[in-house]
């Protein structure tokens, strides 16, 4: 009887352990720039801005993905970024009726900032784009 019973939980526990193991989500697979920066410097400033999903589309998220990497590469350069975001939702009961969204950006600094985008990336999984700019 205890032997019935050890092997029945010997069982479950088995069956509990295959399928934890198998319901785990797929990885995304991160370019190594978007954790280390290092091996993309070589003497020069560079910057990654990452966007989630967006209301406008895609053409919008690349745009706001751009813009955070050029923030961050004017904060690099002592430059003072002021960006202000709006976003105003119209709900009825509690359902979405419209939304609208917008964003500016001032830039203070005696110095110019050029860039180029050297890479882009975009997370199918997470709908996320981020790009890779160097000065």
């Amino acid at each position: 009887m205890i032997l019935k019973i050890v092997s029945f939980i010997l069982v479950f526990l088995f069956i509990i352990a295959s399928c934890a193991t198998s319901l785990k989500m797929p990885s995304s697979d991160k370019p190594s720039w978007l954790i280390n920066l290092g091996d993309y410097a070589n003497g020069g400033l560079v910057a990654t801005g990452c966007s989630g999903m967006h209301i406008k589309g895609l053409d919008a998220q690349k745009k706001l993905a751009v813009q955070r990497a050029v923030s961050s590469l004017s904060m690099q350069k002592s430059t003072k970024v002021q960006t202000i975001s709006n976003t105003n939702e119209k709900r009825n009961r509690g359902v979405l009726q419209s939304s609208k969204y917008s964003s500016s950006s001032q830039y203070q600094t005696n110095t110019n900032i050029s860039f180029e985008i050297k890479k882009e990336y975009y997370d199918k999984l997470n709908k996320e784009y981020c790009v890779l700019i160097k000065e």
